[in-house]
């Protein structure tokens, strides 16, 4: 439509019949005339326009690929001033940018706004680069800000922020400064105030300084097996040595003078009251005790004699280029060098960046060997050489503060210590292993019915069904909602004959006031919150004396005082009212310390600045007791929250967005959950699609594949779609993956006993399944589930997709002693071809595939793919299981990939290497495939193992050498396809192994395909 300009009257219609004295017959031609000619006007300047669409929208092809190319050069440069930043030391880098010119240059480069093209929004690479020149002034001035001596140069926003760390930015330059007076130099009176002051800290508390070799009387150690901790008394500097196998010095850390408000601790002198195996030694009012742990570990604990509350500064000065690992569930990556991490449990539904819903206050550093540990629930803050390339910097407020300083080098190492220390997860029940089927919203009784009966009708398996909110009649009163669920009772029993238990969603709100979001839902307070009010069941305000209650996104509460007794047997009475539904599991969401307001006040006398992170591992704990209590331990708890080694429990990602995108989509919760395994957050898992809004078919193919190779795989999400609303070819390869997840549960159960005993995660990331391949560290969308599987999510729509081969073993491209290289390759999960170690693949991946390899000589124990649910008729809580259900029998499928030394995991946990028996013949040792079962009956249903299945992945001719546990006059039956295998019956013969077990050998010679095992009432 042609509007007229503000103020002008509008003229006569586009095509209408002329003016009104035309029409009424009483104008003049040239009145007539003068319309027409407006109208002809008035056509060609909408030709004209037309045609300036035309020329834009074809000039639109060269506008974007000038963007792109545009977007290249942000890249480049972000890339650069990322080296720049690297490879700055003293003022060179001040130097450089102190120059007007290049302030010029560089605010041009903020100045240009470039819309992301919709092809780089979902390339998490390209979008780090532009986030690096964005806030590259910051950077710049971080670095400018090393003495002031450039400040007059320097924008006052940028040094507004830059002085806040001047004191760590100056370290290295103040060292050199230092070192240049003390010898002589005459630099001294050219050396800027600041960075003087800095220089004569410097001199106290450099660990390069000749303090302790001047009076080695004023040393203090302790040295063990594995590492040695020394402080000299005076300066305060302290160090920690690994050491080797050997004795010898693998690395050190040295600790410069710990600061408490501001001033370093100096001067120590010795406690003549310390327990026994406890160095302690005082300070400025301040008590430092040093404890040893382990050969591995030791506790430096500061304590406050006043018990005010301080600020504690402690650096490390680790000067390794490698990686830092761990901090938490983070989405910014999984590799933290150069970042700031608050230890703040907070719940972010947006952009997360290096906030957490999961901190865990816990590092590791690849090139130096060791990792710390803050043991306080304080929001802390981890600086992992953000303000300074070699140091590590943690800040605390406390009266007493506790770090744990934990040797490797190995990471696989330090993990397994630190999480021997803080605390493991407990094994969950199997049936939470399988996929799990939800929605955001079940609105009534027909949509719980629609997502069991379709997951059974399209052959998708399936253990748990996650009814989120809204299902209670208020804000918790874990009352079911049955205005909303009609015929309830046969609702849920028809749940349980389809295999599936009930997972509810809970919050610890009990509210005074309802969002009504759901009819029959009052909008009044919840019938619990005036019992809990009454019982002092509540957090209360310090001023009032009564629930201090906030807002939320239900309406307005109090949160449950998980620090008094009597209220958390009160909330396990509450959950218990689930039970009449079937419920075995609950969605335990909220936990976030954040909703506490100032003036709260706790039960058992806690301060607010610990419980905001504490409470989350109250919460997790009254939950978990509630399982032992009144389920018996066969029930389960989902998490957002969690705090330091409170997660023992299930965890989800939390609430990330439905797309590719790299701040809050995909990409971020595979960072997410790499990063929470580095941290011993192990039982992890995610919402297949993604939650906040609705996710395009390739993005739900691509998140359903990454949630098979995890070891929580729940579709779920705001949109409530299920597998079967995308189209016959997404619901395809949701079922392929489903079903594979499915099958590899003995395989996931037995990462879980692993990761329990041995305290290493099933997610493993490729710095720690391949610490010795430099190249594989660097990589971290890629993982490895387990010992035997190598997994690359794809998390974008890019045409070609990366993928590192790692090498198998630190030798692997080295030659032996005959001058042969050592075995180093992997065998296609889907083709069975062999791939190299050190290959970098590039790759078109189809929408029903993503890469996996699989590493030669493992042995994995899988179940058939018929079946359905985790569940058996047994589990049911009394129900009759549908008869069109495979339940979880007693066939096991072993699957055999040639190679190596083999193994097998079984759902017992085993895990070992069975030596082989060769007689001394190398060359049987170079062919034999060696399979160790431990299928133990009371893992099996307590029924024995009626079936083996033993699948060779590729077709190569092998000797394959079995041994059972078995009981002596069974019979074993043997079939197979390969060619010209006579089928043989073995009977057990009682003979015992280095484990002084009964056992069962039998050689078949020159074997091809598959080989079928089967038996009747086998004790095993």
């Amino acid at each position: 439509t042609m509007r007229p300009h503000r103020g002008v009257a509008p003229g006569p219609p586009l095509f209408g019949a002329g003016s009104g004295a035309a029409r009424s017959g009483g104008g003049n031609l040239r009145g007539v005339v003068g319309e027409r000619i407006k109208q002809t006007l008035q056509l060609a300047a909408v030709a004209v326009l037309l045609g300036v669409v035309v020329v834009q929208w074809a000039r639109f092809p060269q506008r974007y690929k000038d963007l792109e190319t545009e977007w290249e050069v942000l890249e480049k440069e972000a890339t650069q001033l990322a080296a720049d930043r690297s490879l700055a030391e003293g003022s060179i880098y001040a130097d450089e940018w102190s120059d007007p010119e290049n302030w010029s240059a560089l605010k041009q480069i903020q100045s240009r706004e470039v819309e992301p093209l919709p092809s780089f929004t979902e390339d998490p690479e390209r979008a780090y680069a532009q986030e690096s020149v964005s806030s590259v002034d910051f950077t710049v001035g971080k670095q400018i800000a090393k003495g002031d001596k450039f400040a007059v140069l320097t924008p006052p926003k940028i040094l507004h922020g830059a002085r806040k760390i001047v004191h760590g930015h100056t370290w290295e330059q103040a060292g050199k400064m230092a070192r240049t007076v003390r010898g002589g130099g005459g630099a001294q009176a050219t050396t800027p105030p600041p960075l003087a002051k800095s220089a004569e800290t410097f001199l106290k508390t450099d660990p390069a300084t000749d303090a302790i070799e001047d009076d080695p009387r004023q040393l203090v150690s302790i040295e063990q097996e594995g590492q040695r901790w020394a402080m000299h008394r005076g300066t305060g500097v302290a160090t920690y040595t690994l050491l080797d196998a050997d004795g010898g010095v693998f690395s050190t850390v040295q600790i410069p003078a710990v600061t408490v408000d501001g001033t370093p601790l100096l001067g120590f002198e010795s406690n003549s009251a310390s327990l026994p195996g406890v160095t302690t030694l005082h300070a400025s009012g301040v008590q430092l005790s040093v404890e040893p742990l382990s050969p591995r570990a030791l506790s430096l604990t500061w304590q406050v004699l006043d018990n005010s509350a301080r600020v504690f500064v402690v650096r490390l000065r680790d000067n390794s280029t490698g990686g830092i690992f761990g901090g938490g569930e983070r989405f910014n990556g999984v590799n933290q060098r150069g970042n700031v991490l608050p230890m703040k449990s907070i719940d972010e539904l947006g952009s997360k960046p290096a906030r957490s819903y999961k901190p865990v206050p816990f590092v590791m550093s690849t090139g130096a060997g060791y990792g710390i540990w803050a043991d306080s629930f304080v929001e802390g803050e981890f600086d992992l050489k953000a303000s300074h390339p070699h140091v590590v910097q943690l800040t605390y407020t406390e009266t007493r503060l506790r770090l744990v300083l934990v040797g490797g080098p190995l990471l696989a190492q330090i993990l397994s210590e630190y999480t021997r220390l803080a605390g493991r997860p407990r094994v969950p029940p199997k049936w939470v292993l399988a996929p799990w089927k939800g929605r955001d919203v079940h609105k009534n009784r027909a949509e719980v019915l629609a997502d069991v009966e379709q997951s059974r009708a399209h052959r998708l398996p399936a253990s748990v069904l996650l009814i989120d909110s809204p299902w209670q009649t208020g804000y918790n009163d874990l009352t079911l909602n049955e205005e909303q669920f009609t015929e309830a009772d046969a609702m849920f029993a028809r749940v349980a004959a389809l295999g599936f238990h009930v997972c509810f969603w809970v919050t610890p709100f009990i509210n005074r006031r309802n969002v009504v979001d759901m009819h029959g839902i009052q909008p009044w307070a919840s019938k619990t919150f005036g019992p809990a009010q009454k019982m002092g069941a509540l957090v209360k305000s310090a001023t009032t004396g009564r629930p201090q209650v906030v807002k939320w996104w239900k309406g307005e509460g109090g949160r449950v005082d998980f620090t008094n007794p009597e209220a958390v047997e009160w909330w396990h009475q509450q959950l218990n009212l689930t039970r009449r539904w079937g419920g075995r599991a609950f969605k335990a969401d909220d936990g976030e310390g954040g909703w506490f307001q100032p003036g709260a006040e706790f039960a058992d006398g806690a301060s607010l600045a610990d419980m905001r992170n504490r409470y989350s591992t109250l919460y997790s704990k009254a939950m978990l007791e509630y399982v032992d209590k009144y389920l018996s331990g066969d029930g389960a708890v989902l998490m957002r929250s969690a705090f330091g080694n409170s997660a023992r429990s299930l965890v989800w990602a939390g609430d990330n967005d439905a797309s590719f995108h790299p701040t809050n989509g995909l990409p971020t919760v595979i960072a997410a959950g790499l990063s929470a395994a580095m941290s011993g957050i192990f039982l992890w898992g995610h919402d297949v699609g993604g939650y906040l809004g609705a996710a395009t078919k390739p993005c739900f193919v691509r998140w359903a594949q990454f949630g098979a190779f995890s070891l929580v795989m729940n579709q779920f999400g705001q949109s409530n779609k299920g597998p079967w609303d995308y189209d016959a070819e997404a619901l395809d390869i949701y079922r392929t993956f489903a079903k594979l997840h499915m099958q590899l549960f003995p395989y996931l159960y037995s990462l879980t006993h692993e990761a329990v005993h041995q305290g290493i995660p099933p997610l493993r990331p490729m710095a720690l399944a391949f610490q010795h391949d430099p190249k594989a560290t660097t990589r971290e969308m890629q993982y490895m589930l387990g010992p035997s599987i190598l997994v690359f999510p794809i998390y974008s729509q890019a045409a070609t997709h990366r993928c590192y081969i790692p090498h198998r073993h630190a030798e692997a491209a080295k030659p032996s002693p005959d001058g042969q290289l050592r075995e180093d390759k992997w065998i296609d999960f889907w083709t069975g071809e062999l791939v190299p170690g050190g290959a970098e693949l590039e790759l078109q991946v189809p929408l029903n595939r993503i890469p996996i390899y699989v590493q030669p000589g493992s042995v994995m124990e899988l179940l058939p793919p018929e079946v359905d649910t985790l569940l058996t008729a047994e589990e049911l809580l009394g129900g009759s299981l549908d008869p069109s259900v495979t339940p979880l029998g007693i066939a096991r499928v072993l699957q055999v990939w040639p190679g190596g030394s083999s193994f097998v995991r079984s759902s017992v946990g085993a895990s070992d290497l069975l030596p082989a028996q060769s007689g001394g013949n190398s060359q049987l040792l170079s062919t034999v495939e060696l399979i160790k079962a431990r299928l133990q009956a009371p893992q099996l249903g307590g029924r024995g193992l009626s079936r083996l299945k033993i699948e060779l992945q590729r077709s190569r001719q092998v000797t394959l050498h079995l041994l059972w546990c078995a009981v002596e006059g069974n019979v074993v039956q043997l079939t197979s396809d390969a060619g010209g295998f006579v089928p043989q019956q073995i009977k057990c013969l009682r003979t015992k192994d280095d484990l002084n077990r009964q056992v069962t050998a039998c050689v078949l010679p020159n074997l091809m395909g598959k080989v079928q095992v089967e038996w009747a009432g086998l004790q095993t």
